[in-house]
């Protein structure tokens, strides 16, 4: 690692060589101009494809194919997919996940007496009742999947989730070996619940979900989403007690949005598939989504959603540079909803990491406190989220 090492940039599968990259795009790249204007002459060219087989074994297959103005055809047999592109089977209850569709995952923590990360209810007992909560803390992170001074920056995250100790951290961008170093961190196997044990879900980089083990949850989802880039959307239903008894249900998600100008539809057809009607969050649910939204281009965030509200636009007027978060821009962002008897106020909006060398991340992430109340005459579709009018009404 080190210095030398080349810079890897969005959408580049870490720990191969950029060549590597390039290869296992040059499918989509190829077909992509072979329909534009003019065409393409008949090519024969070698393809390297991302195979999921029915075990959940992730595998990059090679085949000699020729690519003519209707796509690539295959022209011989696969070649033998190499070892160092091959990842471990998953085991059985993820493979569902590799496979597409929305699927719910069981909550994973730490076990002292096995020494290992298990599934939540291998643990036994009986559940924790839900307490009554009145600030909610999150920290927001794309972590950047290059390998380049990769121990470093994986220290300077470490020691934020440390010192903020979020009672939910989203993160973007993981890659398996970042995983296996949040796993053996002593703080997150004291106190976090995971997503992903295994790195099924993080092939070649993924979202990842950590949750207080305080906050009493019932799962975490996967869904899909419309996408070019392998983009998914990982939620958690998180349950809150009411004073007098019961509870009340918080959706907390993240996802990486499509990257590129380009992309700005695809990237509002994938909130839609978040915020829809027919979209992974029930529209009456209290929601609260930080992520890379990847949304630069003037004019994107009219046509988001009119009962989302920006958390920058309560409380981050202070911040640096407008609260870009990646170079001039301001990728990374919370977005609230009130909804299902439960009130949701941006308390503060802070930067994290930038002070760091090196820095965690080519983005800079964010800490949001946010006020809850719960509250029967909560409707976000009438009120379209407004604390101030519920405070004033």
């Amino acid at each position: 690692l080190g210095s030398s090492a080349p810079t890897a940039r969005e959408g580049q599968p870490p720990g191969r060589h950029p060549a590597a990259a390039i290869v296992c795009g040059m499918a989509e790249f190829l077909s992509g101009i072979a329909a534009g204007a003019g065409g393409l002459r008949k090519t024969e060219t070698t393809v390297t494809r991302r195979v999921v087989q029915a075990d959940g074994t992730l595998v990059y297959v090679k085949t000699k194919e020729t690519l003519t103005e209707g796509g690539f055809t295959a022209t011989g047999p696969a070649l033998q997919a190499s070892p160092t592109c091959r990842q471990a089977a998953a085991p059985a209850h993820l493979v569902e996940d590799l496979l597409g569709g929305a699927s719910s995952r069981v909550p994973q923590v730490f076990s002292v007496a096995e020494a290992r990360w298990v599934d939540e209810a291998q643990l036994g007992g009986e559940a924790a009742q839900a307490a009554p909560m009145s600030l909610f803390r999150l920290v927001q992170y794309n972590v950047w999947f290059v390998e380049e001074q990769f121990v470093e920056r994986a220290a300077g995250l470490l020691g934020i989730l440390g010192a903020t100790a979020p009672h939910c951290a989203m993160l973007q961008e993981v890659t398996a070996p970042l995983l296996e170093l949040l796993k053996a961190d002593l703080f997150i196997q004291k106190h976090y619940r995971l997503s992903d044990r295994s790195g099924a879900t993080l092939a070649p980089y993924g979202v990842l979900l950590l949750v207080h083990r305080s906050v009493r949850m019932r799962h975490f989802t996967l869904h899909p989403m419309p996408t070019a880039m392998a983009r998914r959307f990982l939620s958690a239903e998180l349950l809150l007690g009411k004073e007098g008894g019961g509870c009340t249900s918080l959706v907390v998600g993240t996802a990486h949005l499509e990257s590129m100008d380009y992309n700005a539809k695809m990237r509002l057809a994938q909130v839609d598939a978040i915020y829809g009607k027919s979209g992974a969050v029930p529209v009456d649910s209290a929601f609260i989504f930080a992520g890379d939204t990847n949304m630069s281009k003037p004019g994107e965030e009219e046509a988001l959603p009119a009962d989302i509200v920006d958390a920058f636009d309560v409380v981050g007027s202070s911040l640096p540079a407008g609260g870009a978060t990646c170079g001039p821009h301001r990728l990374d962002r919370v977005w609230l909803r009130s909804g299902g008897g439960l009130w949701l106020r941006a308390g503060s909006l802070s930067i994290l990491g930038r002070e760091l060398t090196p820095r965690p991340s080519d983005h800079d992430g964010l800490l949001c406190e946010i006020a809850l109340e719960v509250s029967a005459d909560v409707d976000s579709a009438r009120v379209g989220n407004s604390w101030h009018q519920h405070e004033q009404g």
